[in-house]
């Protein structure tokens, strides 16, 4: 069953591009947020302090230049990656710390599970417990990180050009599809037990992370940013179409519900 949505879009003052990926504390999405929002963009961030985001401030200037390109949120601070190792972090999406990690090159991509944030670079990830110090962890494929994800106690590493490797610890990871180009993984999102990839080239989905199946194969463009919340995945793509999989359907005449499948894809 289709389900309408109705967005309502927020402006802020600036010229700069958002460019990847946003991170919000708390893990309640559906109705109200619970917590700020944070967006990442062109050399700055944007915050909305407010329960309801419509209320965002640009902050500038940061302790930093190079441009940011991911985000994520674990153990009461927020994280921000980006060009020639940049890395800045925040107790309250306000005041930024420039983290010194030894990493010169692009970091971007990120996420966080079990105690542990993960940095994805160009050729290492870059991995901590606290925040402080940082351990550096040679990509386990050919091809640099598209979308670094974690869900059901294993990180998930999805390559630009293909590659899927997993990990349960961060730092021991295990190489499960070599880099082909036929795949072009841009983002990463798990939910209900479900390991989702997205790229240009489609969608894929995994139940352990570890063995994966194309669901959607795209005319155009697939979905390159995605999100998992109030039982559904929600894509989005360069195009400006929306994507939806509603994790739990229910049946018209019964008061039953069946898990959706995976291939059940809506674009709007």
């Amino acid at each position: 069953m289709r389900m309408k949505l109705s967005w309502v879009v927020n402006t802020f003052s600036g010229h700069n591009r958002v460019q990847f990926r946003a991170a919000k504390k708390g893990r309640r999405v559906h109705g109200l947020p619970l917590a700020p929002f944070l967006v990442s963009c062109t050399g700055m961030l944007i915050f909305a302090p407010a329960a309801i985001a419509d209320s965002w401030v640009q902050l500038l200037p940061l302790p930093e230049t190079r441009g940011l390109r991911c985000l994520t949120y674990a153990n009461g601070t927020y994280y921000a990656g980006g060009l020639a190792g940049a890395l800045l972090s925040s107790q309250d999406g306000f005041t930024w710390i420039d983290q010194s990690t030894g990493y010169t090159n692009a970091i971007l991509t990120a996420t966080a599970g079990n105690g542990l944030v993960l940095f994805g670079g160009y050729d290492h990830i870059l991995i901590s417990s606290n925040g402080l110090s940082w351990q550096q962890v040679t990509n386990p494929a050919s091809d640099y990180p598209g979308a670094l994800g974690f869900g059901n106690g294993r990180y998930v590493y999805l390559g630009v050009a293909g590659s899927i490797a997993s990990s349960t610890n961060a730092v021991d990871w295990t190489l499960h599809h070599p880099t082909d180009g036929q795949q072009q993984f841009e983002a990463f999102c798990y939910g209900n037990g479900m390991f989702v990839g997205l790229g240009q080239r489609g969608i894929y989905s995994s139940p352990d992370g570890i063995v994966w199946s194309q669901v959607f194969t795209p005319l155009r463009n697939g979905p390159d940013a995605g999100v998992y919340a109030g039982g559904q995945f929600l894509a989005g793509d360069i195009d400006g179409h929306l994507w939806l999989l509603q994790m739990w359907m229910v049946r018209r005449q019964s008061s039953s519900c069946r898990p959706a499948k995976a291939r059940s894809w809506f674009r709007y």
